[in-house]
């Protein structure tokens, strides 16, 4: 969820819209003429839809999606469908939901319950199979976007963990292809979502994808997938990634809803001392507190400047977009903008302005995650579906193109294409303390997974990899370098390493092939020809060794570097 700096009163309209829905329970839907409101009944609670028309003429992009073609209305019936989770049965599906299937006495009455709910479950399936979604907004005609409510987000999230501990029942009973089925209908639950009209739905889409990768990451360890059932879900899965929907959008809806509140502030002073209140009360004590407020009771009766509100807006949002830095080959996705000091740059009396905004950097940052998660699961399958085919793990990542993967994906967190590891995972998981650079403050990096496996070379010359890290062993040894010391070197060729493999994974095919050539050709004309064109397509390769040996440089002591110079002049090491 993104954090927001709203205040009580304001925070209230927002967690109405967003969060504080009444609970769902039962869904009916009459086709709506265009003209009067469509009623829906949702687990119990009626509701008006609020027209897609008068979203549009606020701002808002709303996609067409004719009945025929949207799952919603079918995810809602799904929603009504489903019974109710017995509260004695609440830790084990937590556990299942994770994977864990629970072994003891609660497994049979939670599958028990599973089963009551195979209506429900087989509706969010054929909802999943749908072309497109739009889920509705409920709200009178004369409702802020800010007063809206999403009731369908938190039944959505509870359908979706339901399937997760439906796979891991599956799992837990030999039907491996049936959790693949499950977890294919959770990516595209994912999709749906993220697509929808307000930023708390990308959110929930993002969370839904996270969900899709854990359960992914499960099954790769599954001995018992057959490859062909693999190979389709990988193909299905890569499809669906490519098409899960953009952050942007759901931001830029963000901004046309929090223009329009603004614009009814103005257009309704009223409304004003709510946000005055709600700003300035910040204080215990009552003396300052009763100034803070006469002072925004004063500002309401204010007529606030319009005009020079909204540009304070639209600017605020136009660095928001600006510090949206998607990833691209060699440079990971970031956020180039402190939130608070952007917030605080909006002027104290423009409290309307101050209580709207909201911290949108969180959430572009679990977008990332899940992106870059969903990636790394969809290699881990089909790593292991490799090893178990051939009997031993890749060498290298482009070993499963095209069998099981159309191509590499370009991780998000890095900026460099995905790269198999040493480890017992072929690619691990980004956890929850993954941070994306930001200014105004140092968040932890992705913990990083092992060194990456050396690829060997197709022409038969050792592997660059092993002639820096060779590099390194000898740089250890002729300067004795102490533990510490040695983490260090560890650490920049580590460093060095994957940046380097990221250069290998566009350009080494072609390097492999100017060698070849070269060995093949005796006439000196081709052969300068061939060496130059060699050296120009490897020249970050040879800025990056020379960038490794320059680091290393800086780490022995003068000491060191004494002794070192005294063994040389002996002819010892």
């Amino acid at each position: 969820m993104c954090r927001s700096r709203m205040r009580p009163a304001a925070a209230a309209l927002f967690a109405c819209a967003m969060l504080a829905v009444p609970p769902i329970e039962a869904q009916e839907s009459a086709p709506g003429d265009g003209v009067a409101p469509r009623k829906v009944t949702l687990r119990g609670n009626a509701y008006d839809e609020y027209p897609v028309e008068k979203l549009r003429e606020r701002g808002i992009r709303v996609p067409d999606v004719p009945d025929d073609r949207n799952a919603a209305y079918v995810y809602i019936d799904a929603y009504n469908a489903r019974v109710d989770l017995p509260p004695d049965l609440q830790d084990a599906f937590d556990r299942a939901t994770v994977g864990d299937w629970p072994k003891d006495d609660s497994g049979r009455p939670l599958a028990e319950w599973l089963e009551q709910n195979r209506p429900a479950l087989d509706l969010a399936r054929r909802a999943a199979a749908m072309p497109d979604c739009r889920m509705p907004v409920f709200g009178g005609d004369d409702e802020m976007l800010f007063a809206l409510l999403l009731p369908t987000m938190s039944e959505h999230r509870q359908l979706a963990r339901m399937l997760a501990a439906e796979a891991a029942y599956r799992q837990s009973t030999g039907d491996a292809a049936g959790a693949v089925e499950s977890v294919l209908t959770l990516q595209h639950m994912a999709n749906h979502v993220a697509g929808g009209t307000f930023i708390i739905e990308h959110l929930v889409g993002n969370a839904i994808c996270e969900l899709t990768s854990q359960t992914l990451q499960r099954l790769a360890a599954d001995e018992s997938l057959d490859d062909a059932v693999v190979r389709r879900a990988l193909a299905e899965s890569e499809s669906l990634a490519a098409e899960f929907p953009d952050w942007e959008i759901s931001v830029a809806n963000e901004q046309a809803m929090i223009l329009d509140a603004a614009q009814r502030a103005m257009e309704n002073p009223a409304m004003l001392p709510e946000f005055a209140s709600s700003g300035f009360a910040m204080t215990v004590d009552s003396s300052v507190d009763e100034g803070w407020r006469r002072l925004g009771r004063r500002l309401a009766r204010l007529h606030m400047p319009d005009r020079t509100v909204n540009r304070q807006l639209k600017s605020h949002f136009a660095a928001v977009h600006a510090a949206a830095q998607p990833a691209a080959p060699g440079r990971p996705a970031a956020w180039g903008l402190n939130d608070d000091a952007a917030a605080e740059g909006i002027p104290i009396w423009n409290v309307v302005g101050r209580m709207l905004l909201p911290s949108l950097s969180r959430s572009f940052e679990l977008d990332v995650r899940a992106r870059s998660n969903l990636d790394r699961a969809r290699i881990n399958l089909a790593a292991a579906a490799y090893r178990r085919r051939h009997g031993a793990a890749p060498r290298r990542i482009d070993e499963l193109v095209p069998a099981y993967v159309q191509s590499i994906p370009l991780d998000p967190s890095t900026g460099s294409p995905l790269a198999l590891t040493s480890g017992d995972v072929a690619v691990p998981m980004l956890d929850r303390d993954f941070r994306i650079a930001r200014p105004g403050g140092s968040q932890p990096a992705p913990a990083r997974p092992p060194a990456i496996v050396p690829a060997p070379s197709a022409d038969g010359v050792a592997p660059r990899s092993s002639q820096w890290r060779q590099y390194v062993e000898d740089f250890i040894k002729r300067y004795r370098l102490d533990a510490v010391q040695q983490k260090t070197a560890f650490g920049v060729l580590e460093q060095l390493e994957r940046r380097a493999a990221a250069f290998e994974q566009v350009h080494g095919a072609r390097l492999s092939e100017l060698r070849a050539r070269l060995a093949r050709t005796a006439r000196d004309a081709e052969r300068k020809a061939l060496s130059e064109e060699m050296n120009s397509v490897a020249a970050p390769l040879n800025a990056m060794y020379e960038e490794l040996k320059q680091r290393l440089e800086t780490l022995p002591t003068e000491q060191q570097r004494k002794r070192a110079r005294e063994a040389g002049a002996s002819g010892g090491i």
